[in-house]
């Protein structure tokens, strides 16, 4: 697939979003052993729904057919939400207060749930053996965070 038609692809993909209230998480072409494979992944603040998925996979194929004579490689659309594990960034805060954080600093990493944030920092409640105590965490401290579970 051309860098061009790819890029025609996602501008599409983000019509179908603001459309659907959806955001476009990522969108790549990979060439794999067993075949080439589009995959979309999507968000809607952390709660996007199998029919949220649906009605923008439905969409996006009559977009591709339309299109095909671009693309002349056979694919699979693989259309998904970026996962339980996904990266989150600090503007995310305000939709996944209680969520568990896997967050990695330059020494190291913490786990625990999000139960406060300001502009500048965090608090996670972490539980240590059995004990539990809360933790703030300045923003300009962290290197990465994912999103884990309990």
């Amino acid at each position: 697939m051309t860098k061009e038609t790819l890029e025609k692809i996602e501008q599409k993909a983000q019509s179908i979003c603001s459309e659907l209230n959806l955001q476009l998480y990522s969108l790549s072409f990979k060439h794999l052993e067993d075949g080439n494979v589009l995959t979309i992944e999507l968000d809607k603040h952390f709660s996007i729904s199998m029919e949220d998925i649906e009605k923008f996979s439905n969409i996006m194929n009559t977009y591709l057919d339309s299109i095909e004579n671009e693309i002349p490689e056979e694919y699979s659309l693989d259309v998904c939400s970026p996962g339980i594990f996904r990266k989150v960034e600090f503007k995310d805060f305000e939709y996944i207060q209680n969520y568990y954080l896997n967050v990695k600093f330059e020494s190291g990493e913490i786990k625990g749930q999000l139960i406060s944030f300001t502009p500048t920092s965090f608090t996670l409640k972490i539980n240590n053996k059995g004990r539990i105590k809360n933790q703030t965490i300045l923003n300009k401290d962290v290197i990465e965070m994912h999103l884990d579970v309990k």
